[in-house]
């Protein structure tokens, strides 16, 4: 894979440390922030998920170089918090 996998669990125990909903919600907006950008091209109705309030596009990657392979996710968001 291209881009490294975030450390969820480390995500996880910093987000234990964190006082309140709101440290926590300005947490995950810093972490979007450090996202790779999203390409415009993606955002397609092929990509689209339909149904949400705010607009957002997942794209499937296969990653046949894990063992076994692995189905990834791309996505964005229109919305701070949901990116």
């Amino acid at each position: 894979m291209p881009n490294e996998l975030p450390n969820f669990e480390a995500i996880a125990d910093d987000m234990g440390y964190l006082p309140d909903l709101e440290a926590k919600y300005r947490y995950l907006i810093d972490l979007s922030k450090k996202l790779p950008e999203f390409r415009s091209a993606d955002q397609i109705d092929d990509y689209r998920v339909w149904g949400c309030q705010s607009s957002v596009w997942l794209v499937p990657i296969l990653d046949e170089e894990a063992e076994p392979p692995v189905l990834r996710f791309r996505g964005a968001s229109d919305s701070t918090l949901v990116s």
